[in-house]
């Protein structure tokens, strides 16, 4: 008799507002079959139901907040108040703890997004929260929301750059910076995109992203080209 492994488990995650546990769905990297990457690291999958960008948010059955595994575990006094009162007074054990739709996994990234707002999370992290709610759009063919978001998510990695809040993260200066080009070309800011892309080539740190730097390279061509043609 073969055992099956289905290709989602759950982990147990201790609410850092409410303090209660809730389960939550990840995906089994066993079964993740990828087929293309985008430039802006948008993953498609052979099956895009099991696609680990739906499980991205962990989101607590009892009080709702919302979070990302690079959300701080502190909250000010006015942001539990208003996570309390504008959430958590509403929630009515909503779970989201199974399989998801990409309408759920939507719905959850709206609800870390404001979460984050509110906790004055760092602008690197509601960045990857930007991007990949872009993504799901963008697989959707929704591409006003696509666009809607990406520009957030330029706004916050510009915010964060500006303001070093990634250090010390798994975010580094070429990568941000590389997002930030390849943003400004989706979103069709050539100049900005072109001067972004020959920072990344010409970062002093260069020699330690080689892949990044790659990607720039071949970008900052790609969109000179182009110019020229037209």
């Amino acid at each position: 008799m073969t055992l099956t492994i289905e290709p989602t488990y759950q982990v147990n995650i201790h609410c850092p507002l409410c303090e209660l546990s809730f389960s939550s769905t990840k995906v089994r990297s066993s079964h993740i079959r990828v087929t293309t990457r985008d430039a802006d690291f948008c993953t498609h999958f052979v099956d895009e139901t099991i696609n680990p960008h739906l499980y991205y948010v962990s989101v607590c059955h009892y009080c709702g907040y919302a979070s990302s595994r690079h959300f701080s575990t502190t909250f000010h006094e006015k942001a539990v108040q208003i996570i309390y009162q504008s959430i958590s007074t509403q929630w009515k054990g909503k779970n989201y703890s199974g399989v998801r739709t990409t309408t759920e996994a939507i719905e959850t990234y709206k609800l870390a997004i404001y979460c984050g707002i509110i906790k004055k999370e760092k602008q690197y992290a509601l960045a990857g929260l930007y991007m990949r709610l872009a993504w799901l759009y963008r697989k959707g063919q929704d591409e006003q929301n696509e666009h809607r978001f990406l520009s957030l998510a330029l706004q916050a990695y510009q915010s964060s750059y500006t303001n070093c809040d990634f250090e010390h993260s798994t975010m580094s200066e070429p990568l941000i910076l590389y997002m930030i080009g390849e943003l400004h070309l989706r979103l069709e800011n050539i100049p900005d995109a072109i001067r972004t892309f020959s920072k990344v080539v010409s970062h002093p740190s260069k020699k330690m992203e080689p892949m990044i730097v790659e990607k720039a390279r071949d970008q900052w061509q790609f969109v000179r080209q182009q110019q020229k043609k037209q």
